[in-house]
């Protein structure tokens, strides 16, 4: 699973965090949403 999200170019993270802080910790750091197929 990791060889393939590494050649996909997936970031993989683990966390002991639930997916709701997870993703608001990891916005409030600057990561922002990006639309599937907008990378034209």
């Amino acid at each position: 699973m990791i060889e393939l999200a590494d050649d996909s170019g997936i970031v993989v993270l683990a966390t002991s965090k639930r997916m709701y802080e997870a993703c608001g910790k990891l916005y409030s750091h600057g990561l922002k949403p990006e639309a599937v197929g907008d990378k034209a």
